[in-house]
């Protein structure tokens, strides 16, 4: 059979894929040394996946694509021309494979972000069977989930939800009661793009003479603790008015939305958990919720390690973005998409995983921010041709895109050193997707949980409790679908 060749970290990639990333709500037991030997290989080997396919032609039909288009991730997905450029060249071999494996015609149409839902919900409700599938963000795909508008994978024809290619493990998060409305796999390329990371400034870190994050990392000792305590040694009043601004150094810097989550899903709990019956329930009010949002407080606030004047301009600022490659903050909070901009800072940086709560908190876990899945609209003209399309789509996009994804755009552009494709290495095996954070974020993390972290409104308890109807209807809808 045949087999390509991958560097340890493309393999820690896949190993996604296959399943590998667990959820934030069941954390399993992981010692330093299973870490450790996960980036330990210099090289290994897997076999290329197949599809379970069997012969079919299409006779040259057209299948139509709408894919949502954003500054935030990549857009296109299919590409009928070379470039030289590896990432382009792989979509293009893909494209290319599919195609000629079901004789069909791939026709993508690019909608601007704001405009997908409406164009999407016209079309099903005209029931003109424009398109075959189409993605969007996943907040916007609620209505859809809710409304009956789509049809579930796990009843498509052709698709093996079991296949490597689908991320099972992501997929589980996005079941209700058994059913995959949504679902996530090797041709939803922005689950790698929304991921979440931390930078740092290496000269600012060895100026400050603080421990190596890396060595934290690798012995199970990269903490909130540990984070904060560097934070607060790079803080200073460069300006020397006694008031920190923009002039001044901060420990962090990050969009007002993503620091609670960014840290909560660190810490190895969700807004929204699901119980034995797959049945999903708000979780904001344990008391392991509490504490770790209290902690959360306490660093951002009552340590001032945060610069709270970004101008909120993307989810990564650019205002964020000018501070760190200024050097005027230790850490940056940033999607690996967003990485791609700092490729002209003069100091180098480096890629860590957010730390966990403690030590005692057995592995690390990295949040996918929001996510665009691939859905099957109810009027879609032929669910079999779809479901071939997108299990063909899937296959060739883990055999080929993902490589080159991985390989090329994180490796060899965005990240400086070798400890900084270690730490991918490990963010890409702890993928966590909390869907109060993702796709009812309109409800949780973009409504009463940003406003709290930028109004440093401590009422935690009763905010959660007023908002819990809400959430609850919303959940029910879901769950009457």
């Amino acid at each position: 059979m045949k087999k390509v060749r991958f560097t340890a970290a493309a393999l820690a990639a896949l190993m996604l894929l296959a399943g590998c990333a667990q959820t934030a709500s069941e954390p399993e037991e992981t010692t330093t040394a299973t870490v450790e030997s996960e980036t330990a290989e210099s090289e290994s080997s897997r076999e290329l996946a197949t599809d379970d396919l069997p012969p079919l032609d299409y006779e040259g039909m057209d299948f139509s694509i709408y894919t949502v288009s954003n500054p935030n991730f990549h857009a296109d997905t299919v590409i009928h021309e070379m470039t030289g450029e590896t990432y382009n060249d792989s979509l293009y071999e893909r494209t290319l494979k599919v195609e000629e494996k079901l004789n069909i015609n791939l026709v993508e149409t690019l909608v601007d972000d704001g405009e997908v839902p409406s164009k999407m919900q016209n079309s099903v409700m005209s029931g003109d069977g424009a398109f075959s599938f189409f993605s969007m963000r996943c907040d916007h795909a609620l209505p859809f989930w809710q409304k009956k508008s789509i049809i579930t994978w796990d009843s498509m024809p052709h698709v093996n939800l079991d296949k490597p290619y689908w991320d099972k493990s992501l997929n589980e998060s996005l079941s209700l009661g058994g059913q995959q409305c949504m679902s996530i796999g090797a041709y939803n390329i922005t689950t790698y793009d929304l991921a979440y990371v931390l930078l740092f400034n290496k000269e600012l870190l060895a100026d400050l003479k603080l421990e190596d994050p890396y060595t934290l990392v690798r012995e199970g000792k990269w903490t909130f603790d540990k984070m904060d305590a560097m934070m607060a040694a790079a803080k200073s009043d460069l300006n020397g008015d006694g008031k920190m601004n923009a002039k001044d150094r901060f420990g962090y810097v990050a969009h007002t939305k993503m620091i609670t989550p960014d840290f909560w899903i660190a810490a190895g709990v969700k807004s929204i958990e699901k119980d034995a019956d797959d049945i999903p329930y708000f979780a904001m009010g344990s008391d392991r919720f509490l504490e770790v949002w209290e902690k959360i407080f306490v660093m951002m606030y009552d340590h001032e390690n945060w610069w709270s004047g970004a101008s909120y301009d993307a989810d990564v600022p650019t205002s964020s973005i000018k501070m760190f490659t200024a050097g005027q903050a230790l850490f940056m909070d940033t999607s690996l998409y967003a990485i791609e901009s700092l490729r002209e800072m003069e100091a180098d940086f480096g890629i860590l995983p957010y730390p966990k709560y403690d030590e005692a908190q057995t592995r690390y876990y990295s949040r996918v921010s929001y996510y665009c899945p691939s859905l099957v609209p109810a009027t879609c003209p032929d669910p079999d041709m779809t479901g071939a399309v997108m299990e063909a789509l899937m296959c060739e996009s883990y055999n080929t895109v993902i490589p080159a994804y991985y390989d090329i755009m994180l490796k060899s552009r965005n990240s400086r050193d070798e400890e900084s494709q270690e730490m991918l290495d490990l963010i890409f095996g702890s993928f966590v997707i909390d869907i109060g954070d993702t796709t009812m974020c309109v409800y949780i993390r973009d409504n009463f949980v940003a406003t709290m972290m930028g109004n440093n409104s401590r009422d935690f308890a009763s905010t959660v409790a007023k908002n819990e109807k809400v959430i609850a209807k919303q959940l029910e809808k879901l769950l009457n679908q």
